[in-house]
């Protein structure tokens, strides 16, 4: 060890020596004050996980920095909120899941599977930092606007794409910066989160909470909004995902039902029709003036077998064919693909190298019974306080929050639709689980706002002056 230490290549060293700068520059930003900014540029940087390696990426490591900066200088500590810990026991329960799992794996992919709980437990942290994040309601209204600012990204990202099919584009000529090919010969668009269907997925979460937004004129721009909205169904229709289209068809079925009331009928069935014809416009400007036009033959040409999609049949029940071999505790955390078993000696037997399009079946074969359940619980634990803040901010005065519960209702119905036909926890969607985490967690944070003792005033003056409001030191809503 002390030799290879000696004779490291320059090159490698110089590396080493410039991350353990950077970490060490960054953990002291974050513990004099810089937390707040820290958190800030993670959001933006989330799709784009700029320098990727088998034991995770800068996103993660930035996120662990400012997760221990806040331990040190105690900001997890300052948080008033009733609840500080919302779901803490069921993801002490899911990791708990994934080390019995662990136990199952083959020893050939320890290493990888030991990576791959690290990364998931960034998740975790930045789920909590998004919690700690949100304090008033102007942190929520800054949140979205770096939501919204990441999608123009995406969409810079997607259109650079489109323009450079074929080339192996690298930005500046470093291969960290490497983007996403487009396939000529498939010419859907992949966007920056690797797999398309999860792109997909992105877009129809961020039209939800655009068309939210949207409602709200005094907070954020209409001309923006309905930019962002068009565009994202432009790159929707070129991803040429199904389940995208579906999904997307799905939202605007859960939004009519829980909306009725709030809008009234008339307003509501305006609001469709303008949603409707924005999809069909869209739909036929991709099909008469680009190439990237196969997401309706593909929806023609699917077969459903039972409830099974023609093209996932065979996928589908080869892992229900292994689910039972060990149905408790599963295969192992993590599922190792085809592509990585290149050049390596070593090939376990009785495990797939393929994912199987659907997170249910995923969850089952990985990590069985005990952590399907699990999960079942966090899902049904989050649903369950989405549903009660729904109840208790129904005579909020403040409309932004009185709605709020209900677009993060449709949010999470819509994603665990669209899990069916992706799995999110794939070890290399890092960047998209951090998406999901942010969202969730700032749903939850909404529970700081339910309580009597908060105080709505506060809220109201905060969003009339955003500059006026003294925060405490220390903590992430510290304003710099």
């Amino acid at each position: 060890m002390f030799d290879y230490i000696v004779n490291i290549p320059t090159y490698h060293a110089v590396q080493l020596g410039v991350a353990l700068s950077g970490g060490i520059v960054l953990f002291l930003f974050a513990y004099f004050g810089g937390s707040r900014f820290i958190f800030k540029a993670i959001v933006l940087l989330i799709p784009f996980q700029l320098i990727e390696s088998r034991y995770g990426s800068l996103n993660m490591a930035i996120t662990y920095i400012l997760g221990i900066a806040m331990l040190f200088n105690r900001s997890w500590f300052n948080d008033e909120a009733k609840e500080k810990w919302p779901l803490l026991y069921l993801f002490l329960l899911i990791l708990g899941a994934y080390l019995i799992s662990w136990t199952q794996a083959p020893p050939a992919y320890l290493k990888k599977t030991a990576i791959y709980l690290v990364m998931l437990s960034s998740n975790v942290l930045l789920f909590y930092l998004t919690y700690r994040f949100i304090r008033i309601k102007t942190d929520v209204v800054e949140l979205f606007n770096l939501l919204f600012l990441c999608n123009v990204l995406v969409i810079i990202y997607c259109l650079v794409t489109v323009i450079m099919i074929g080339k192996n584009t690298a930005l500046f000529g470093i291969d960290e910066f490497r983007l996403n090919e487009i396939d000529p010969r498939r010419m859907r668009i992949v966007g920056p989160f690797v797999s398309v269907g999860t792109t997909a997925e992105y877009l129809v979460i961020q039209c939800c909470l655009i068309l939210y937004a949207y409602q709200n004129q005094e907070l954020f721009k209409r001309s923006f909004l309905s930019f962002l909205f068009v565009s994202n169904f432009f790159i929707l229709f070129g991803t040429g995902n199904r389940g995208g289209m579906l999904s997307l068809v799905f939202s605007f079925i859960l939004f009519s039902i829980f909306y009725r009331r709030v809008l009234g009928t008339i307003k509501l069935i305006g609001i469709l029709v303008g949603l409707f014809v924005v999809l069909g416009f869209s739909s036929l400007i991709m099909i008469k003036y680009s190439d990237y036009n196969v997401v309706f033959d593909r929806l023609r040409n699917t077969e459903i077998k039972g409830f099974t999609p023609d093209t996932r049949e065979r996928d589908w029940l080869a892992v229900l064919g292994r689910i039972p071999n060990k149905p408790v505790i599963g295969h192992g955390p993590r599922i190792v693909i085809e592509k990585e078993l290149r050049g390596s000696r070593s090939r376990p037997r009785n495990q797939i190298h393929f994912y199987p399009h659907n997170l249910y079946l995923f969850v089952l074969y990985t990590m069985g019974a005990v952590g399907f359940s699990v999960f079942v619980l966090l899902g049904a634990r989050f649903f369950r306080i989405l549903m009660r803040m729904k109840k208790n901010l129904a005579d909020h005065p403040d409309p932004f929050f009185s709605r709020l519960p209900i677009i993060g209702i449709i949010i999470f119905l819509v994603f665990l639709f669209d899990q069916m036909k992706i799995e999110f926890l794939r070890h290399n969607l890092l960047d998209y689980q951090h998406y999901i985490s942010v969202i969730f967690g700032m749903f939850c944070a909404v529970l700081k706002f339910e309580h009597p003792g908060h105080d709505f005033r506060a809220d109201m003056a905060s969003a009339a002056n955003p500059n006026g409001v003294d925060y405490s030191t220390g903590s992430l809503a510290t304003r710099q």
